[in-house]
């Protein structure tokens, strides 16, 4: 009964990757990846014999990065862009993805939130996020830099 069971998980898993890799649209795609990654990671629940560490923090944090990955995704594909604003999106997903996993880790690990390196983290992509509004905003600005970095 269990051979049959992760048999079928894993069939299910192989036609979400083959659908994740077809042409669709890019949202789709990362959707299913998301969904690929977490049957993954469910299957490996019968092989450790517990499924305490999926439900506490695999699929938390598959779910978060599959969020921040669309978020970007969405970010990129709809809104302006440019060199710089694609680096202002990015920041912003690193940061959200490393204030998310800490506040995911302590509350698994500690069931109460401290964040530490994250914050430290976050506190670097808003300075950097800062500086890259502040060039987007400022045409002559933005112009000196293009002139002088070649973009």
């Amino acid at each position: 009964m269990a051979m049959s069971l992760i048999w079928t998980v894993m069939v299910g898993a192989a036609i979400l990757c083959g659908l994740a890799t077809g042409n669709g649209p890019a949202v789709a795609k990362g959707a299913l990846d998301g969904a690929a990654a977490g049957g993954y990671l469910y299957m490996l629940t019968f092989q450790v014999g517990s499924g305490e560490w999926f439900w506490g923090l695999g699929l938390p944090i598959v779910v978060l990065v599959t969020g921040v990955a669309e978020l970007l995704t969405l970010c990129i594909h709809r809104l302006p862009r440019s060199f710089l604003t694609v680096s202002l999106y990015l920041f912003s997903a690193v940061g959200l993805l490393c204030l998310g996993l800490e506040v995911l880790i302590d509350r698994n690990l500690y069931s109460k939130v401290h964040l530490s390196w994250s914050a430290v983290v976050m506190t670097v992509c808003i300075v950097l996020d800062i500086a890259i509004i502040t060039l987007l905003s400022r045409r002559r600005l933005r112009n000196e830099v293009s002139r002088r970095l070649h973009f």
